[in-house]
């Protein structure tokens, strides 16, 4: 995930050049790229959950890689139809790696860890981004806007094939005291429950 972020970064800058270069078109139609592109993100957002049950992580996670990669495949030739297909896929593709990303910090950390651990992703999600966008800016007065697409391409497909490559064994869900039966304790390993403060002094008999 956050290869691809530090790959797909560039698309900030590429997609205006495509626009101008590319595509000939006014400024005004970046707006027209970003909204067709938002529509995709949702759609993808809605269908994520049904696709996870179905496929299971590594292969819900290719699947939006792949999205990725086809979109970013047809915004290289100089035709608006093919890009706007290539931008809504690209919308579509990330929320099935990201409703991943978010679920696995819940599953898999211990309660007493989730916030630091969520602290740790958004962190390195956030630091990937920007640093590629730093890159594509630098990149675009030399390179072709089409050389980055394909240079995102391949980043994107290198993260869907690195998953497929690997056997990467199921991590262990950590138990919750939502999953503890309510006539029975907490889940094993779940942290106590506090006592409800009384608003007694310290010192006072508290009263029942």
């Amino acid at each position: 995930m956050i290869v691809f972020l530090g790959g797909i970064g560039m698309l900030e800058t590429a997609a205006f050049a495509a626009v101008d270069h590319g595509l000939g078109r006014p400024a005004a139609f970046v707006r027209v790229m970003a909204s067709i592109q938002g529509a995709g993100s949702a759609l993808g957002g809605l269908i994520s959950g049904t696709v996870i049950r179905r496929l299971g992580d590594i292969g819900t996670s290719c699947v939006g890689y792949g999205l990725v990669a086809v979109g970013l495949l047809l915004c290289v030739p100089r035709d608006v139809a093919l890009f706007l297909v290539g931008t809504t896929l690209i919308g579509a593709g990330p929320p099935f790696v990201a409703v991943l990303l978010g679920a696995a910090v819940h599953l898999y950390a211990p309660a007493r860890m989730q916030g630091r651990v969520n602290a740790a992703v958004n962190t390195a999600k956030d630091g990937a981004q920007p640093l590629s966008l730093t890159a594509g800016a630098a990149l675009i007065g030399v390179l072709d806007y089409r050389v980055m697409y394909l240079v995102m391409t391949v980043t994107t497909v290198a993260c869907a094939v690195s998953l497929l490559v690997r056997s990467i064994p199921a991590p262990e869900v950590v138990p919750s005291v939502a999953d503890a039966p309510a006539d029975e304790g907490p889940a094993p390993g779940a942290a106590p429950a506090r006592e409800p403060d009384s608003g007694a002094p310290a010192g006072e008999p508290r009263v029942e």
